[in-house]
């Protein structure tokens, strides 16, 4: 078993270094440049395939063919739902705000009504 595995790595190694003497990979500048002429032709080979899906409004499913109207409309929408949910989280604070105020005033006035009736005193501890 630990023979196989060895003969394997051996053999893939000499088909690495095979294939590396018959098609030499592009190295530096020269495989960022590669890379950026395949991402364009698979980009237009996408643009001009029959397969893409047109709506009937004359755009496209991947968002193609937007007007700045449109762009503007949902930007105004976005800033809106925006807006709302700020003046919402505004408001829950100021509730709990509100309440905590309630709450401490009672306290207040718990404390005042016992200072009232005379000096406090507390117990010496034995």
């Amino acid at each position: 078993r630990v023979a196989e595995k060895v003969e394997q790595k051996k053999w893939r190694s000499q088909q690495k270094e095979l294939l590396d003497e018959l098609l030499p990979k592009a190295t530096g500048r020269e495989a960022q440049v590669e890379k950026r002429i395949a991402r364009r032709e698979e980009a237009k080979a996408r643009d001009s395939s029959p397969d893409r899906a047109m709506l009937p409004g004359g755009g496209d499913v991947f968002g193609g063919d937007d007007s700045f109207a449109a762009a503007k409309a949902r930007e105004a929408k976005r800033e809106e739902g925006a807006r709302l949910r700020t003046l919402a989280k505004h408001e829950e604070i100021a509730q709990r705000a509100a309440a905590a105020q309630a709450k401490e005033d009672e306290r207040m006035a718990a404390f005042r009504a016992l200072v009232s009736q005379g000096p406090i005193t507390i117990a010496k501890r034995q």
